[in-house]
């Protein structure tokens, strides 16, 4: 019997060579795929920690979030895909004032305590020395309770494991408090590793990865230059405790900002494992090559980690020209069905039929199904321009093809490894629609089609 590796290596090989004889004999599908032409490995698509528990329009906590935590990580990850979280640790969690628990009693309003949530507070004057009282852990053991513990455990029910991301905010909004992390190196790791610490010895959870500071342009004192020194520090101080996650930056706010800030960055002597980015300049195709150029002279992986305006068009650039690895749109739910969220709540339903995907958020759904963490995107043309094709090779040597149809109609695809494959579409009027069974021989052909403009998925079937 052969080993995984040399099975999934002999089935790229015999793909490739059907492949070829096809474009040989002169009938070129709508799409041909190459599994011998291997791109990035997933490493997860992502949302971050946030649902409408933050009630701007009311002024207040809204306690409805928590009761649908169970249904809410179903819906995550059963219906959308999401493998990923990223858990927010704010600037003001060292302050001697717990100001989430005062929200969550209504002893603050949203506008009160979102005016608190980067006032910081040095605990002593020692970074060496933390000081228990005067770090708040309620805000962030609220999102590890309702969220990521049981998204964690609905992965782990399918054999999967969460990918977490542990990123620091620090926005220059509302009361700043009275220290400065940006200026002070010892002091952002003495933060980040007294995190790692209460969320070990609370949770057994170690997070995968430390986002050094979200969208350094909008603190005002996370210039390109204090990012070295922080990451120096914290990684020093993390490894004396036990710990080395992997170290995403810069997540610049604007994508063109990403490679200045990472040279600039690993000039100075910092590791930076994942180039991170955000596209709220909507960057141009000519950036995105520049953050793939110099991921790959670097060795390191690029994400694109938050874009609210994202949708499943900007995501294949960002996955075919940037090569990101990791992607993120936003936040989880709303009641506001206005597509910046992956899911939207009608709390005038009963508990439990509250939450359905949004539109902007089902055609990513339908992709991310089926392009788990570990798989590795392979090559997939089409010679028409209204045919976007995303394949992607399994451990086991399978092949998922998504394809996004700028129309409905029929299409072709070659390159395809033998065996039955279930269709699923996606468009306007259906989600995750079940489109039957596709038998694809020796030959590595297969024809589908979708009704209208959306995204169409063929994966290896299970029964």
């Amino acid at each position: 019997m052969l080993s995984t590796s040399k099975a999934v290596l002999a089935a790229m090989i015999a793909t490739a060579l059907v492949a070829g004889a096809a474009r040989a004999a002169g009938v070129e599908p709508d799409i041909v795929i190459d599994p011998a032409t291997r791109f990035q490995t997933l490493s997860g698509w992502e949302v971050s920690i946030r649902g409408w528990e933050q009630d701007k329009i009311g002024n207040r906590y809204d306690p409805t979030w928590r009761e649908e935590s169970a249904e809410v990580a179903r819906k995550l990850v059963d219906d959308i895909g999401v493998n990923r979280l990223r858990l927010e640790v704010r600037s003001s969690t060292e302050n001697p004032v717990d100001y989430w628990t005062r929200y969550v009693n209504g002893e603050e309003t949203y506008l009160s305590w979102h005016d608190r949530n980067y006032e910081k507070v040095n605990d002593n004057n020692d970074p060496f020395v933390a000081d228990p009282v005067r770090f708040q852990w309620s805000g962030l053991d609220y999102k590890v309770d309702t969220i990521l513990l049981p998204v964690r455990e609905r992965l782990a029910a399918r054999g999967e494991k969460l990918f977490v991301t542990l990123c620091f905010v620090d926005f220059k909004t509302g009361s700043q408090g009275t220290l400065s992390f940006a200026q002070k190196p010892e002091e952002y790791a003495e933060l980040i590793a007294a995190t790692f610490d209460h969320l070990k010895a609370k949770y057994g959870l170690t997070p995968d990865a430390l986002e050094i500071v979200l969208e350094p342009e909008n603190s005002g004192a996370w210039k390109a230059e204090r990012l070295a020194p922080a990451i120096r520090a914290a990684t020093k101080r993390l490894a004396k405790h036990g710990y080395r996650p992997q170290i995403i930056g810069p997540s610049t706010k604007l994508a063109k900002n990403a490679v200045p800030y990472f040279i600039t960055a690993t000039r100075a002597g910092a590791k930076i494992d994942v180039l991170s980015y955000h596209s709220y300049d909507r960057p141009s195709d000519d950036i995105r090559r520049a953050i793939a150029r110099q991921g790959r002279v670097s060795h390191v992986e690029t994400a694109m980690l938050e874009h609210v305006a994202a949708d499943v068009n900007e995501f294949y650039r960002d996955m075919t020209i940037a090569n990101v690895s990791a992607w993120q749109q936003w936040a989880i739910a709303h009641v506001l069905n206005n597509n910046k969220y992956l899911l939207v709540a009608d709390l005038s339903k009963p508990k439990g039929a509250r939450l359905s995907v949004a539109a902007r958020a089902q055609p990513l759904a339908q992709i991310w199904r089926h392009a788990r963490i570990g798989d590795v995107r392979i090559d997939a043309r089409a010679s028409a321009p209204g045919l976007k094709p995303l394949a992607f090779a399994q451990p086991d040597g399978g092949v998922a093809l998504s394809v996004i149809a700028d129309a409905g109609g029929k299409f072709t695809i070659g390159g395809l490894p033998a065996g039955r494959y279930r269709v699923e579409r996606t468009t306007a009027k259906i989600f995750a629609e079940n489109a039957g069974i596709v038998t694809v021989g020796a030959a590595g052909r297969a024809a589908v089609s979708v009704p209208a403009a959306g995204v169409v998925t063929l994966f290896p079937a299970d029964d």
